[in-house]
Parts: structure tokens; C-alpha cells; sequence
């Protein structure tokens, strides 16, 4: 239950914001490809691809096999300090 409203938003400085205004306690915002989820953003901030329940910031899931490397699938994971 809640309100639900999507405002898109171009800032002063320059870029494009998609904000999700929804005011339901699970506010996710999900990015579909026809009828399947490809991508979640959790209300916590949590990232998941393949992955429709985030457990991280970043949570990558692929149906079978192993994450795929950076050198097979163009996946790069980096820490900035």
C-alpha cells in the first residue's frame, strides 16, 4: 500500500535522476527486459543482477555455473579508495 509516483529529473548541474517516490516500506525499483527482471534496486540501496533479493550492495547471480570472470564475460569489480 502507499503512494507510487516516478518523477524523472534533469539537476541544475547537469544528468538525469529516475527518482521513485513510492512510500510502500519494500520501495524497489526494478528494471524489466519484456517479461523478466534483469535488475533490482533495493530501498536499502542493494544492487542485485540475476537477482531478484540482493543480499549486498552488489549481488551478481547467473542460473547455473560459476560468476563469470572478468576475462570471459566483461565483468570488472573495483575498490576505489
Amino acid at each position: 500500500d502507499g503512494t507510487t509516483s516516478v518523477d524523472f529529473y534533469k539537476p541544475p548541474g547537469g544528468g538525469f535522476e529516475l527518482r521513485n517516490n513510492d512510500t510502500h516500506a519494500d520501495n524497489n525499483t526494478n528494471f524489466y527486459v519484456g517479461s523478466s527482471e534483469r535488475v533490482r534496486i533495493t530501498s536499502a540501496g542493494k544492487v542485485g543482477i540475476g537477482t531478484s533479493s540482493p543480499q549486498a550492495p552488489l549481488h551478481i547471480a547467473q542460473a547455473a555455473g560459476t560468476l563469470p570472470s572478468s576475462s570471459t564475460n566483461g565483468v570488472v569489480i573495483q575498490k576505489n579508495s
